[in-house]
């Protein structure tokens, strides 16, 4: 379910666009192996038909907390623009926390044992002012989000800074920039949480190429992808 395209601004692209990791099902996962612990121990056991009744009201139970959350975990998607974190959840009922990235004042993550296991964390937003921290559970690969959502803040911020001008020169109304494409024309980028350094040069180069990062910016920026570990 990608992001729609009606709700991005003129000019913004999507990013990034993902699902929780998988270990937000830890719960959903614990109900299906006691339902099945259910059916393979207890139940071949009995022989009175209350007894039944009761083990189906039990699989019952288990259809509707499983499905309830693997219903949220589907409608959860976490979402990096071009201007903007995105932070969608539901799939019947949706709310929605979205932080400009020139406002963002702080990013974290933490992690528990677990999550450490399988690659994911929690990630804390910290957008200053009323708003406060925003906590995002279970994304997948947090380090490499954070680095990600660095990199377009930096883009985000340089180009909502207007450029000086020398005396003389036209102002930005008497000399408009071209129309940004279209919505529907727009490229759509869903990379892999474990972006790869090529992958990461390949989207560095794209911003270059559409003039959203100077030669210094690009070359500073190729150097770090290239002596990172």
């Amino acid at each position: 379910m990608p992001y729609p395209a009606r709700l991005l601004t003129e000019g913004e692209e999507v990013l990034i666009e993902s699902r929780q990791h998988w270990i937000a099902l830890r719960d959903e996962i614990g109900y299906t192996l006691a339902w099945f612990a259910l059916w393979l121990i207890w139940v071949p056991w009995l022989d009175v038909a209350l007894d039944e009744w009761i083990a189906w009201l039990l699989t019952l139970g288990w259809l509707g907390l499983a499905g309830t959350g693997v219903a949220r975990w589907y409608g959860t998607w976490i979402v990096l623009t071009t201007s903007r974190l995105i932070y969608r959840k539901g799939l019947f009922e949706k709310s929605s926390n979205e932080v400009e990235l020139p406002r963002l004042v702080d990013l974290g993550f933490r992690q528990s044992f677990l999550q450490r296991l399988v690659g994911a964390g929690d990630l804390i937003v910290d957008s200053g002012g009323h708003d406060g921290k925003t906590v995002i559970p279970d994304v997948p690969e947090p380090t490499g989000l954070i680095g990600l959502i660095i990199d377009a803040q930096g883009t985000a911020s340089s180009a909502s800074s207007p450029p000086s001008r020398l005396p003389g020169e036209p102002s930005p109304v008497e000399n408009p920039p071209p129309p940004p494409p279209s919505a529907q024309n727009r490229p759509r980028i869903t990379p892999r949480w474990q972006t790869s350094r090529a992958e990461q040069l390949d989207i560095l180069a794209r911003l270059h190429t559409e003039g959203k990062l100077t030669d210094e910016e690009f070359m500073s920026e190729k150097k770090r992808i290239l002596e990172s570990d």
